[in-house]
């Protein structure tokens, strides 16, 4: 199984400049057993200050359409301020779930969420720990 996304966000952050982000986020699948399935993740980021690498392994148990897993995402980061540069990297863990929905032979939708939260050191600048929600739509084919 292969999926993945690309976009491309741009927002007014209220002073200066716009901040436009491009993010590329492929994953693949293995289908190990019926109805479960092994998952490389890569995420790489960038904007004008800001660079981001994340690999992440994990699995999903698959039910009908329907799916739900884990996944331990590595990552490191590199931002600018002013002059000087800083690199921090960060574990997260990944619940994952969401529904196939079958576009074309092989192709599928799929309509799913993820809840990252940041787990052990974080590095020097976050000193909080990291939660987000996203909702994704995204080609897979199976």
């Amino acid at each position: 199984m292969a999926g993945g996304s690309v976009s491309f966000e741009s927002f007014d952050p209220g002073y200066g400049d716009n901040i436009n982000t491009f993010t590329f986020a492929p994953e693949v699948g293995y289908f190990f057993m019926d109805n479960i399935a092994a998952d490389l993740i890569m995420e790489w980021s960038t904007s004008k200050d800001n660079s981001d690498f994340g690999l992440a392994i994990g699995g999903r148990y698959f039910h009908n359409q329907f799916y739900g897993g884990l996944a331990f995402l590595m990552s490191s980061s590199s931002e600018k301020y002013g002059s000087s540069t800083y690199k921090t990297s960060a574990n997260y863990l990944m619940l994952r779930g969401g529904y196939l929905y079958p576009l074309f032979e092989h192709v599928y939708g799929d309509f799913g969420l993820n809840w990252k939260f940041g787990i052990g050191d974080m590095g020097q600048i976050v000193t909080e720990q990291i939660k987000s929600l996203c909702f994704s739509l995204k080609p897979v084919c199976k």
